[in-house]
């Protein structure tokens, strides 16, 4: 089995070796640098100790989509290990680290998509200690995906059928767990997968109550005005607005008497 992930292994490396000259390669090479420098990148297994669940996210969307699941894991004093791949959930991550109470149980890698060599203790399947990887959306890197040669359990969250093809297919079955990310990708992907699919509103609904029960303060960090706005929206008759939302959170709503003025 261990035979396969090399095989993975090499196919990112080749891709890297083309990537490392160009002026993105060049980018991404001095950030995943930073892994070197920080004690918050170092393995678990420099401790001998074995995280109990490991996260990959891409961007700042994708992290927002696991972190109370993370949050409330580490305060079951839960040993979590999180990798990611943009450089704009970098700040958010780092914040998050240095806030919780048990910094100890908590690793944070920049996916080493340039900077790893077959013997870099950087190397996914070695710096990786739990046995459970769960991927968030995209983002399949071979890598990544190759993590089940070497024992571990993947489990993709928020699936999506947009522009489904064979070779989204091929991917999904690597996975030992799928949770799609709406109603309509459920009933594509069960029909694929029947003993592999999980009902998004497990996942979803929990999620979305606990970040209600913290909106005030996720408002007031990053809106520094929102008490006096918040007065202010009173003055004026009660309005519903809907920036951004899945198709399955407005379903409750009696569409039949909305009136749409803006759709952007």
């Amino acid at each position: 089995m261990k035979g396969m992930g090399y095989l993975f292994l090499f196919t990112q490396l080749f891709l890297s070796f083309l990537l490392r000259r160009t002026k993105w390669g060049k980018k991404r090479i001095a950030f995943e640098k930073k892994n070197k420098e920080s004690d918050l990148s170092e393995s678990f297994s420099k401790k001998n100790l074995q995280a109990d669940f490991a996260y990959h996210c891409s961007s700042e969307g994708e992290w927002e989509q696991i972190r109370i699941d993370i949050q409330n894991k580490l305060a079951k004093n839960y040993k979590i290990e999180i990798i990611f791949t943009s450089p704009s959930v970098e700040k958010g991550l780092l914040k998050f680290a240095h806030e919780i109470k048990s910094p100890d149980s908590l690793r944070i890698l920049r996916l080493p998509i340039l900077t790893s060599s077959f013997f870099s203790p950087h190397r996914l399947h070695r710096w990786i200690t739990a046995k459970d990887v769960t991927l968030v959306r995209y983002d399949f890197f071979p890598e990544l995906l190759g993590l089940i040669f070497f024992g571990k359990d993947l489990h993709l969250v928020w699936a999506t059928t947009k522009k489904l093809k064979i070779w989204n297919l091929l991917i999904f079955s690597f996975f030992k767990t799928i949770t799609p990310s709406t109603k309509r990708d459920f009933e594509v992907l069960i029909k694929f997968y029947p003993h592999k699919i999980l009902d998004p509103k497990e996942s979803r609904i929990p999620a979305i109550l606990e970040r209600l029960s913290q909106r005030k303060e996720t408002l007031e960090e990053r809106f520094p005005s929102f008490t006096l706005f918040s007065h202010w929206i009173k003055l004026f008759p009660l309005r519903l607005i809907i920036g951004s939302a899945w198709e399955e959170d407005i379903s409750f709503l009696p569409t039949d008497e909305l009136f749409y003025q803006n759709r952007l």
